[in-house]
């Protein structure tokens, strides 16, 4: 089977889940990593093509099909235990790499609610007198976020904590830069989800579990406060339909605060600086 007629036959079998575009964008991935930019399928490759189709219309992400997503540059694992990176958090990175680039000393960064680790091992990566530390709750998303790191050859100190529970704040040290990829999308919100995200991805990482949906932002700020250095600022990803509130949540805490726009004009970074 030719390459154009497999792509032709992927779109057509994927058009009640994918618009044509995002089906083409996804064969473009699968064709780069597992066909070997090959321009004729022959019958192995024709039935692996078939069974990731099967698994597309059962709303998996071709992500977690591959067991692997592209971000900033850089290839990680991911699993149903982590987020698959965002375009929009790349965004947030690049963000901080640029600040990074216009200290002086030697900075020590603090990630929390790490997942993959894609955020604490781009900045290593890209950055590496950064001293980098990074958290979760999760064991099997710590277990992804170490082999990504050993993948990526990004030295990351990487712990088990429980960043809502205060006395586990005495473990840890004082940084120049936190950051953060929080859970912050409502309850509400999370039910309107498209399937492949709410069925797939980890509820935990997604929507705060807890009657405060900015629970995790109102603790960031708190812990800011306790463990930033001098001059030191904060960065968070947020939801763009609750910026406001956030905005106001560091600066009744007696931040200064900056909402940066995403490249599509949303409300989608916070910066704050103690």
């Amino acid at each position: 089977m030719k390459i154009q007629e497999a792509r032709t036959l992927f779109i057509e079998s994927l058009q009640h889940f994918y618009d044509a575009r995002e089906a083409g964008n996804i064969f473009g991935i699968i064709h780069d990593d597992i066909f070997s930019l090959a321009i004729e399928l022959h019958n192995d490759d024709i039935n692996k093509l078939k069974e990731i189709i099967e698994k597309l219309q059962q709303h998996i992400p071709i992500q977690y099909i591959l067991g692997e997503a592209d971000f900033y540059g850089l290839k990680f694992k991911v699993s149903p235990a982590v987020l698959i990176p965002r375009p929009e958090t790349e965004e947030l990175v690049h963000l901080i790499i640029q600040h990074i680039k216009q200290l002086k000393l030697k900075p020590t960064l603090l990630d929390i609610g790490t997942g993959s680790g894609c955020i604490p091992i781009t900045i290593k990566k890209n950055i590496e007198q950064v001293e980098v530390e990074a958290i979760d709750v999760s064991e099997d998303a710590l277990a992804i976020a170490k082999a990504n790191a050993t993948f990526n050859d990004a030295a990351v100190l990487f712990r088990k904590i429980d960043f809502l529970n205060e006395s586990h704040w005495a473990e840890l040290s004082h940084y120049d830069i936190i950051v953060s990829n929080p859970p912050y999308i409502t309850k509400a919100e999370f039910d309107a989800l498209e399937k492949k995200v709410k069925e797939q991805e980890p509820e935990m990482a997604l929507i705060a579990l807890h009657e405060n949906p900015f629970v995790f932002y109102e603790l960031i700020a708190k812990f800011g406060k306790e463990k930033l250095n001098k001059d030191g600022v904060i960065f968070c990803e947020l939801n763009a339909l609750h910026a406001e509130t956030i905005d106001t949540i560091f600066s009744k805490e007696g931040y200064k605060t900056e909402i940066i726009k995403d490249l599509q004009g949303m409300k989608r970074m916070i910066k704050a600086q103690f």
